[in-house]
């Protein structure tokens, strides 16, 4: 019982802590307050988020790597650091906003970014997608090594 109180208390406050983050007439809302203004080019594929004065604080592309594979690239204003990460909820402009205010990039106030987090923010949802092509061979021992009519040829260790 005590378990089920424990959870059930975890999800109400993740729930009441959550933001509330909308996209409206080119701008987000998070709680309610008009926070930045964005452009979004080529069907959302490209973008880019600004302050409320036009000052670029950071940009949301689609890439595609040579595999096909399609992920997001982000990057600050002021910092080098590039994250390329899959999308992390259904609306992913909304699910990357949460996780930077999460992890204490964006802030939900002032909508102010901490560029000192933007390293732990790439840290947790940076994944490489540029690997060059790579050749897996898989060594498996059969399960029965008994010899068997014929010639038995072993390759590898």
């Amino acid at each position: 019982m005590k378990k089920a109180l424990l959870i059930c208390s975890l999800a109400a406050y993740s729930f009441m802590s959550s933001q509330d983050i909308k996209f409206k007439d080119d701008h987000v809302f998070i709680d309610k307050n008009k926070c930045m203004k964005y452009t979004s080019k080529d069907m959302t594929s490209h973008n880019t988020f600004y302050s409320l004065n036009g000052d670029k604080i950071f940009y949301i592309d689609v890439a595609e790597n040579k595999r096909g594979e399609g992920y997001f690239k982000i990057q600050f204003t002021g910092s080098d650091e590039i994250i390329t990460a899959l999308p992390t909820a259904m609306n992913f402009r909304k699910g990357f906003i949460a996780n930077m205010i999460e992890e204490g990039v964006l802030d939900p106030k002032n909508c102010q970014v901490n560029l000192s987090n933007v390293k732990t923010f790439k840290d947790r949802y940076n994944k490489n997608f540029e690997d060059t092509d790579t050749t897996v061979i898989i060594n498996n021992a059969p399960a029965d090594s008994r010899p068997r009519n014929g010639v038995n040829i072993r390759i590898g260790g």
